[in-house]
């Protein structure tokens, strides 16, 4: 199972909990993976063992459908909260049914703040070694400027 598995959980309903897993695969990539409705605590730790999540999103609604926040808290995975407000809304971009928006948004703020840094870092280490290619070019063209040619 990848590294960069994020669950964003829809728990604004007391009874209900959407769930959506975003895939990162590299800098600036990111795929869903599934998604789905949890009826009972039981059939969401089904979903959990099987796509254990690099890092679980929701909102900072009070609800916890099933206790199934809490079960997560109890098995260490790191949980982070985000007021719905100040949500990314990146939903045009992929095909899934509307009620997954807020699970969507919330998984894909995760991939943001935890992501960000690793895309800046590939994008950086691009930099370098196109500078690095436009560096060595210059050279060869200085180099070139300085020889004669005969005709």
């Amino acid at each position: 199972m990848p590294d960069n598995l994020y669950l964003g959980l829809d728990n604004t309903q007391p009874n209900a909990l959407r769930a959506v897993y975003v895939l990162t695969e590299r800098p600036f990539t990111t795929s869903v993976l599934k998604w789905q409705r949890c009826k009972d605590l039981e059939r969401f730790q089904k979903l959990i063992e099987n796509f254990p999540p690099t890092v679980v999103a929701v909102s900072t609604s009070n609800h916890d459908p099933w206790g199934a926040i809490s079960w997560l808290s109890q098995r260490r995975l790191p949980i982070k909260q985000y007021p719905a407000h100040q949500l990314l809304d990146p939903f045009d971009e992929i095909e899934m049914p509307q009620l997954y928006r807020r699970a969507y948004c919330l998984a894909y703020q995760a991939v943001y703040d935890c992501e960000a840094p690793r895309a800046v870092e590939a994008l950086w280490d691009e930099i370098h070694w196109a500078k690095l290619s436009l560096d060595r070019m210059s050279r060869d063209l200085d180099r070139l400027a300085t020889i004669e040619i005969p005709f």
